[in-house]
């Protein structure tokens, strides 16, 4: 087996074990969140929209921080904004490029046993988010699998030779590998 080939197989189960592992986390947060949706409260929060351009300049990543009050304590939060329509006007184009954004309310959901969990989105949703990461990722996983198996038996047939046959010019075929080079004729 040559180097690159251990070297490929190296970075395909390394990728393999990411994928699972990555999987399984995703599985674990989906469980969470659908203990979650059975008993989550709601309340507004007061949203505060920052955005952050990318190293290119062509793309914005809105992340929002949040806080709400449950019970006469504060608390906060934060996380990638939902998708937002961009407001046509010139004053709305004008305050995105400038990253002045206005807050905003929004629905805030809670486990009422522990508030400091939170989210801009229902706990359901998330849940059916995290287990489509999870179904994705142990897909790559698999495909991972499939190609390195597939990889193995492709170099095993090249490392066993060609096994091919050979036809002199009277039309005998001698097969090299079963040939006797002690006998001589």
């Amino acid at each position: 087996m040559s180097s690159s080939w251990k070297s490929i197989a190296g970075s395909f189960i390394l990728g393999m074990v990411i994928a699972f592992a990555y999987g399984g986390f995703c599985i674990y947060t989906a469980s969470q969140d659908a203990a979650f949706e059975q008993n989550e409260g709601t309340t507004i929060a007061h949203v505060s929209r920052m955005n952050r351009v990318n190293s290119n300049n062509s793309n914005w990543t809105d992340k929002c921080l949040y806080s709400f009050e449950v019970n006469g304590t504060n608390y906060a939060g934060h996380e990638i904004c939902p998708d937002r329509k961009t407001t046509a006007s010139v004053k709305g184009i004008l305050t995105d490029l400038a990253g002045l954004t206005p807050d905003f309310a929004a629905t805030v959901y809670y486990d009422p046993a522990d508030p400091s969990t939170n989210s801009l989105m229902e706990f359901g949703a998330k849940s059916e988010s995290d287990y489509v990461r999870a179904r994705l990722s142990i897909g790559i996983g698999v495909i991972l699998i499939i190609l390195l198996v597939l990889g193995a038996a492709v170099i095993s047939n090249i490392s066993k030779g060609k096994g091919g046959i050979v036809v002199d010019a009277e039309g005998t075929v001698i097969y090299p590998d079963k040939a006797d080079s002690s006998q001589q004729g």
